[in-house]
């Protein structure tokens, strides 16, 4: 009896001690310095706490301006208010009833061998039956630059089917709706949209790399694990355009791999320049990326693109990217479809091809960017193959097929780097096509046949002549492109382009010069000369030996009227070009094999 008593004793003293103590932690100048130091045991770190208690009715546990030292930055709450379950000792069943969290703050790290800190801080979810966050803000560092993301609302069940949050970072708004998987945070699972300015401003906030796009909005199904997202079925717009397919990121390794299979069915062709800094032309929303690109180039002189690779971008990650357009809208230029194959490895960059199709013939092109060195290395071997000249300004200008190569080599960072380092050639060539009559004179400068078309052609109908050949080849040698040669051969005369354009400076210097096949009246003899700009060309009249001739005239004309026309007559002895040396010599430089591509 007495050995009963005493343990009666005991665990009413037990009972009384709990209960004063529970009484105690209702009270915060207690519960506060207690629970700092109960955190401050268990995470090993230094933590402030404003305020803590515990509610009686219902049983449940506030704290208040919560402050947990950390190496990117400090965990942060506002306020935290836990409710318990009575049955949460049961199996099965959440200790915590509801949790909520106002105004907080975590670090993440993601890259290094510590990806985090207090790897604790967001597990066993499952004790949690509801939590509802708000104003939560996740301190994201990579490289030594940080960034934030927000989590703005949460609210569901942590690991239940049921979440849903919305998030706010780096230009970027994401939505989410669905679980996260297990326990402890083993993934997330559900629908996805994430709408922003540009999403390689959303890319480096995860630690991957993306061109720069104008505004969209993706949508798909997350499934997020440790070493694996992937966004399937996506569903959305980029800039004008539309995007589809499937997106999946795989970490765990030295660089991530981007792995995309993406489609669109309708492309602005336009939505591709802020990718290589030319000016874009958008009916919706553009970014201020894009505002200062068409800003930049509306004040330039310059047609080439002032813009750099990022070669942080390019080799921060590895990529492999299909991406096919049904449909391409590109303004004058009859593109129908687009298909691109891109392998990034080891800061290389190989696009194997670059396809536009037309509704006849098609451009085809493989490009090698090499930014594992300093100095990137670029090589392009692009084909054109029978493209029909009808298929431009309706056929008014020239008709026939067009077919031709590009096979440069370039160095630097930038467009206009790369441009005036170039060597190679560009090739493009014609037969048995027909170019507008009208053009063909005013390319001598035959001013009486001009005036007589101008005032006897149907617009409606030109009148064209026949082409023998068409060849145009310019050798480019630090950056320097020589017409080598540039021949046009029609049935009335025969043009031949000399000269040269600086891709250094973009300057033309270039000389037309033609020999008539037949009896023309009015011509200056003359020669059109081609200056200023690839952006702003000039074209005047090299017209050293017409002031000559036109002293003459005016010695014949006052003698005879008729007589002061003579010297503006061309007698017609034009010869013809060496066509089939100019066609072969052309089509065999079109396609010769190229040389492979440096490692």
């Amino acid at each position: 009896m007495k050995a009963q008593y005493w343990v009666l004793t005991i665990i009413a003293a037990a009972a009384l001690l709990a209960a004063a103590g529970l009484i105690l932690l209702t009270m915060p100048r207690f519960a506060t310095p207690l629970s700092a130091w109960a955190i401050e045991t268990a995470t090993g770190r230094d933590t402030t706490l404003d305020h803590a208690r515990l509610k009686i009715f219902p049983i449940g546990y506030e704290m208040r301006v919560l402050e947990i030292q950390g190496d990117i930055a400090p965990y942060r709450l506002g306020a935290m208010d836990l409710r318990f379950s009575p049955l949460g000792i049961l199996p099965g069943r959440a200790l915590i009833a509801r949790a909520s969290v106002t105004d907080g703050q975590a670090g993440i790290r993601l890259k290094g061998e510590d990806r985090g800190e207090g790897g604790d801080f967001l597990k066993n979810l499952d004790e949690i039956a509801r939590a509802e966050i708000e104003n939560f803000v996740f301190v994201v560092s990579r490289d030594g630059d940080t960034q934030e993301f927000t989590i703005t609302t949460a609210s569901g069940r942590p690991a239940g089917d049921d979440v849903e949050a919305v998030g706010s970072g780096a230009g970027t708004t994401v939505f989410f709706n669905g679980r996260i998987a297990g326990p402890q945070v083993d993934g997330l699972r559900g629908a996805l949209t994430v709408r922003g300015e540009n999403f390689a401003d959303f890319a480096d906030l995860l630690g991957l790399a993306a061109p720069d796009t104008p505004p969209y909005e993706l949508n798909g199904e997350l499934s997020a694990g440790e070493d694996v997202w992937r966004l399937q079925g996506i569903d959305g717009v980029v800039g004008d355009s539309d995007l589809g397919g499937d997106f999946e990121v795989r970490l765990g390794r030295d660089r991530p791999l981007i792995i995309a299979d993406l489609q669109s069915t309708n492309l602005e062709l336009d939505d591709l320049g802020i990718i290589i800094g030319a000016p874009s032309r958008v009916s919706g929303e553009t970014n201020a990326l894009q505002e200062e690109i068409n800003s930049s180039y509306a004040a330039s002189d310059r047609l080439i693109p002032d813009s750099t690779l990022d070669l942080t971008r390019i080799r921060a990650v590895d990529a492999r990217v299909d991406f096919r357009a049904d449909s391409v809208q590109a303004g004058p230029l009859p593109l129908q479809a687009l298909r691109l194959d891109m392998n990034l490895e080891d800061g290389v960059m190989r696009f194997a091809p670059i396809a536009f199709e037309a509704e006849a013939g098609n451009l085809e092109a493989e490009v090698v960017i090499d930014a594992s060195e300093e100095t990137p290395q670029h090589d392009i071997d692009g084909r054109l193959s029978d493209v029909r000249l009808e298929q431009f300004a309706d056929g008014r200008f020239a008709q026939g097929g067009l077919a031709g190569r590009l096979d440069i080599t370039a160095s630097g960072n930038g467009f206009r780097q790369a441009a005036s380092s170039a060597n190679g050639a560009v090739t493009l060539y014609a037969q048995d096509g027909r170019i507008r009559q009208l053009g063909s004179e005013a390319a001598g400068l035959d001013l009486g046949e001009v005036v007589l078309l101008l005032l006897t052609e149907d617009p409606q109908d030109p009148e064209f002549t026949e082409l023998n050949c068409a060849v145009a080849r310019f050798a480019v040698e630090d950056g320097l492109a020589r017409a080598a040669p540039v021949v046009f051969d029609s049935q009335d005369s025969l043009i031949v382009l000399d000269g040269a354009v600086n891709l250094d400076d973009e300057s033309l210097d270039l000389t037309v010069e033609t020999d008539a096949k037949d009896v023309s009246w009015g011509s200056l003899l003359g020669d059109p000369v081609i200056r200023g700009t690839l952006r702003n060309p000039a074209i005047g009249v090299d017209a050293g030996e017409t002031a000559l001739q036109a002293g003459a005239a005016a010695l014949l004309g006052s003698l005879t009227g008729g007589l002061a026309a003579l010297p503006f007559v061309e007698l017609g002895d034009g010869r013809d070009a060496d066509c089939e040396a100019l066609l072969a010599r052309a089509h065999g430089a079109a396609q010769t094999p190229p040389e492979p591509a440096a490692q």
